[in-house]
């Protein structure tokens, strides 16, 4: 080999570097526009609003247990106690107040409290529709109420939709009550394709036909 084709090698090597770096880059860089996760919170971060349902059970006295909708001026009406305000409250301070109030008419009373709000749920499912979703209920949960992602796809995708205009992705594993969900917002369930699925692979296989084929120019270069 002379000297001059180990000059070409010298001068066309850190162009084959630059060319495999700059698609393994892309690898790993998220795309631009993705739409970021909901923020998911440690507890319940849902706050009692107008249209929520407070279930309420007071043991040994069925005739005080029920449902009661939370209207517009953010009162609810319960059995025995009459309308007490409760928009605003979280869902501990909702199960202190309803049993401190019961307190005064049943002896020892044990009360359980359960907010339920109703989602929207649309797009990619088998049943779109708005649905009771309680503290304990998943997003994945959620998507279950819906009779499940319509389609073959694997790991559909859902999107918070909220009423500002905000697109937020919902993690499948967290429950819905962790996340700042209002009357209002929208669940959106949608179905990624092949491509969009395989992105990450598409892109190594990419960078290995990239570097080898820039290999086997070089070595052909060379060796004219």
């Amino acid at each position: 080999m002379t000297v001059s084709r180990f000059g070409r090698i010298a001068a066309l090597a850190p162009l084959v570097v630059a060319a495999a770096l700059s698609v393994t880059g892309c690898a790993t860089r998220h795309p631009e526009g993705q739409v970021p996760y909901a923020t998911v919170s440690p507890g319940i971060v849902w706050r009692v609003e107008p249209g929520d349902v407070v279930k309420t059970r007071i043991y040994r006295e069925p005739e005080l247990s029920g449902e009661a909708i939370v209207a517009p001026n953010g009162q609810a009406y319960f059995a025995g106690v009459g309308r007490v305000a409760v928009a605003g409250m979280t869902l501990d301070s909702l199960q202190a107040e309803i049993a401190s109030r019961y307190a005064k008419l049943v002896l020892d009373a044990a009360v359980e409290v359960m907010l339920i709000r109703e989602v929207v749920v649309y797009g990619e499912t088998r049943s779109p529709g708005v649905y009771p979703v309680d503290a304990s209920t998943t997003v994945l949960g959620l998507l279950a109420k819906g009779g499940g992602a319509a389609g073959s796809g694997k790991s559909p995708s859902m999107t918070l939709m909220k009423a500002d205009g905000r697109q937020l992705r919902l993690p499948r594993e967290a429950r819905v009550a962790q996340i700042d969900v209002r009357h209002g917002d929208a669940v959106y369930v949608s179905q990624d394709s092949f491509f969009a699925r395989n992105a990450q692979n598409f892109t190594v296989f990419s960078t290995v036909v990239t570097v080898l084929v820039s290999v086997a120019y070089l070595i052909s270069f060379v060796s004219r």
